[in-house]
């Protein structure tokens, strides 16, 4: 009877933890909890295109699940509850691998010359490099008369040698939101695509 009480109380103490620090997880997750009868609670959470849930049955058992938007398994762990800071481990870990698996979207390399022609032609080859690596750019070829603030989502502006000269207007352009560069004439001249690849790759885009 004692064990029982204090798994019941360990129980209690773990849901209300994990409820108690909904303003400490991420601003984009939902999470939110569900009544399953009377065997136990269920915590659910929705992190862009990732869904998890922890339930936590009466019987002392925990069980862990993150799934994507198609319903594929990515993460499982069941285990009894022995007690809080053991949960809380075991919690964080869910949580790491919840923030981890979210959707990988792209990165937006907007490449521009004056008419659109050469960054088509330069965008097209370079897709096909990129697909061939394995690598999670997506490349948008424009003239530069359509650059508009509609842009201010890309992750970079890369600009035509010729047109080099509209550097700070581009940069007025995008609110100084969206780093612009400049690719040399040394590369873009000779089609050099792997090199502005690789000028890419070096660039940080998580800041």
């Amino acid at each position: 009877m004692v064990d029982e009480f204090y798994s019941d109380i360990n129980l209690e103490l773990f849901f209300q933890w994990i409820v108690g620090n909904q303003n400490k997880y991420d601003q984009k997750m939902e999470c939110f909890t569900t009544d399953i009868d009377d065997r136990g609670k269920k915590i659910n959470f929705i992190y862009h295109n990732i869904k998890g849930a922890i339930v936590i049955w009466t019987s002392g058992i925990v069980e862990e699940q993150i799934v994507d938007e198609d319903e594929n398994m990515l993460f499982y762990l069941h285990y009894q509850l022995v007690n809080l800071s053991q949960g809380q481990k075991l919690f964080y870990d869910f949580y790491e691998a919840l923030t981890k698996h979210q959707k990988q979207f792209p990165v937006k390399i907007v490449l521009c010359c004056s008419g659109g022609l050469s960054s088509t032609f330069f965008a097209t080859k370079l897709a096909e490099l990129i697909s061939l690596k394995h690598l999670n750019y997506e490349i948008i070829p424009i003239g530069f008369y359509q650059l508009d603030s509609s842009y201010l989502d890309c992750d970079a502006l890369y600009l035509a040698p010729q047109i080099s000269f509209l550097e700070p207007k581009a940069m007025n352009i995008v609110k100084n939101k969206v780093p612009v560069r400049t690719i040399s004439a040394s590369i873009y001249a000779t089609y050099n695509y792997r090199g502005l690849l690789d000028m890419i790759t070096k660039e940080d885009f998580s800041k």
